[in-house]
């Protein structure tokens, strides 16, 4: 670090009899060295008589030294145009490259994250490359992936290593959030195609939540919340005076939810505000005593008609305002709902037992009350999916369960008209053809009123404790879908082996009305065909099948068919009703506990 000593050697090289540029035994010359231990004053003397830089930028901006950067940067001859990707491209991956480390400038900095660097380099027009799509064929992707695959998929990880610099994104974007939310999507879809490096780009996904997250954390008031969660790309005017729900489009929340973002929506800020928005003209509902909120929500469930036709009748009056509150809405939503709910168990006492056998019976009083419940709910679905779009109408499984729903019950009542104006006559049931309209429509009714019910689950997603069940299930259910690929592989290749073995010389005992598993004796004729065998073994599971049924050996001729048939029955056994159903366990176990 002798300033004047250098001065005074580099002074008497005039004749260049030294070499300035000579390297140590780990390749370092002087001004690496220079850098390493911080020395400006030298660096800028170095570089002043002419020593070599060619990666000395890199080694400031991996060391962190923001003075070296600074002299570096102002030393760099000034350039006359942007170099493009192609010559940036061709220069880190130029085999005589000096430096190991095979990124450019800006990407090194990104990658360190150091705001100061990344803010002088961007002053000095150093250009970022765009990476292109994985499946991208031009001319530069194909050459470099045929050259080296590894070389060209490590290098797009850099590219992206940088875009997702929380400091790089602060600098470089108008929108920071919306361009961590779309990052993060596409980093999540390049970790499904580039599974090599699917742990790397995952963690750059969630480095980009955090930053989102932690962007929304820096909030200092109710109004800069509104702005941020009201923020839309377009030129729109968010802050329209009137109702407080009004102006509440929330388009940046809904992204966020689009976008998967559970961290950002999850965040405290943005969890307080939703409940100022939630409990609106009510904020003095969540100091209240619990004896009092029950009595509340009891008297809204009570005389939701009388409100709902307060609020047709003056939507801006006081009360108006109050039943506009979403929470209001959601519990009058919630008795209507209710009311629907108990009109369908009604529908079952007031059946009357004299129109049995009418093949085509006229709609009761009731079915109209059901009918005009119907139409409201229809008519909720199709506001829904105009304002949202077919796209975020069918990503949302209540959206789907009520389309369903409300299909089946269209469907019922369309069969019951059909019924009504074909059939008038009187028969017995079981004479009466097996798709007949009102028995299908029966049907579809039964299973309308199961999935009626089921609709019941998306309303514990308001409460802390109810909430985390509904989502394990539907992580349930998506591992169950996993396992049940596995199983009916295993399911399929046992029967086709059991019903391979006893199908031959089997005759059919005219005598017997049933077979296999259905008769109250069961017995083993249900392997000689494969639905049989199918049956025996998924009830099997169950403990349903009786024993019996796997006593295969009648003479002593059969004893190798008998031996046979009980080690694939044994493995049978092992493999499903031990290991599978215990992994299944497993997999919802672990579902569970990673939601709760």
């Amino acid at each position: 670090g002798d300033y004047y000593m250098v001065k005074k050697l580099l002074e008497e090289n005039s004749s260049g009899e030294m070499n300035i540029n000579c390297v140590d035994v780990l390749g370092r010359n002087a001004v690496t060295i220079t850098i390493e231990n911080e020395n400006l004053d030298i660096l800028q003397l170095l570089l002043d008589y002419g020593c070599q830089s060619s990666d000395a930028l890199l080694v400031a901006i991996d060391s962190e030294v923001v003075g070296a950067v600074d002299i570096l940067l102002n030393h760099r001859p000034k350039r006359s145009s942007r170099p493009t990707i192609v010559k940036l491209m061709e220069r880190i991956q130029n085999p005589e490259y000096s430096t190991t480390m095979d990124v450019a400038p800006v990407i090194l900095a990104a990658h360190r994250n150091n705001y100061e660097i990344l803010t002088m380099l961007l002053k000095q027009d150093i250009s970022l490359p765009k990476p292109h799509a994985v499946g991208c064929e031009c001319t530069l992707c194909t050459a470099k992936n045929k050259k080296d695959s590894l070389r060209h998929s490590r290098f797009r990880l850099d590219i992206y290593r940088c875009l997702a610099s929380p400091a790089l994104i602060m600098l470089t974007e108008e929108d920071p959030i919306l361009r961590a939310f779309e990052l993060s999507a596409d980093l999540k879809e390049l970790s499904l195609v580039e599974v090599e490096f699917r742990n790397d780009y995952e963690e750059l996904a969630q480095q980009c939540k955090t930053f989102a997250k932690d962007l929304l954390a820096q909030a200092r008031n109710s109004r800069e919340l509104e702005v941020i969660l009201n923020h839309t790309s377009s030129d729109e005017h968010v802050d329209k005076r009137g109702l407080l729900e009004e102006r509440m489009n929330l388009s940046r929340l809904k992204l966020a939810i689009k976008y998967n973002q559970k961290e950002f929506v999850a965040q405290s800020n943005c969890q307080q505000f939703l409940n100022t928005v939630w409990f609106g003209q009510m904020a003095g509902y969540r100091r209240k005593h619990t004896c009092k909120k029950i009595l509340t929500v009891l008297m809204v469930g009570i005389f939701w008609p009388v409100l709902s036709l307060c609020y047709l009748l003056a939507p801006k009056s006081r009360v108006g305002r109050i039943i506009h509150t979403p929470f209001m809405k959601f519990i009058i939503h919630g008795a209507s709902y209710f009311t629907f709910l108990l009109l369908l168990n009604l529908y079952s006492l007031v059946y009357n037992e004299n129109k049995k056998n009418t093949m085509g019976p006229a709609l009761e009083r009731i079915d109209y009350l059901l009918i005009i419940w119907l139409i409201g709910m229809v008519w909720s679905d199709v506001k829904r999916l105009w304002y949202d779009g077919l796209e975020d109408f069918l990503e949302e499984s209540r959206n789907q369960l009520s389309f369903v729903m409300n299909s089946l019950y269209l469907a019922t009542f369309a069969l019951k008209v059909v019924a009504h104006n074909k059939f008038h006559d009187y028969a017995e049931r079981k004479d009466w053809d097996a798709f007949h309209p009102t028995l299908v429509a029966e049907g579809l009714f039964a299973f309308a009123n199961v999935l009626s019910y089921l609709r019941l689950f998306f309303m514990y997603t308001t409460s802390s404790i109810l909430g985390p069940l509904q989502i394990s299930m539907g992580q349930m259910l998506q591992d169950f879908g996993k396992f049940l690929g596995m199983f009916l592989l295993v399911l399929f290749s046992f029967t086709i082996g059991l019903t391979q073995l006893y199908d031959k010389g089997f005759t059919v005992n005219e005598e017997k009305d049933c077979a296999g598993i259905f008769c109250e004796q069961q017995s083993n004729d249900t392997f000689h065909s494969f639905i049989g065998t199918c049956f025996a073994l998924f009830w099997y599971i169950f403990s349903l099948a009786h024993v019996a049924i796997f006593v295969t050996r009648f003479s002593y001729g059969e004893e190798l068919q008998s031996f046979v048939g009980a080690v694939i029955v044994g493995t049978y056994n092992v493999v499903v009703v031990i290991v599978l159903t215990k992994l299944l366990v497993a997999m919802l176990h672990k579902s569970f506990q990673l939601i709760a």
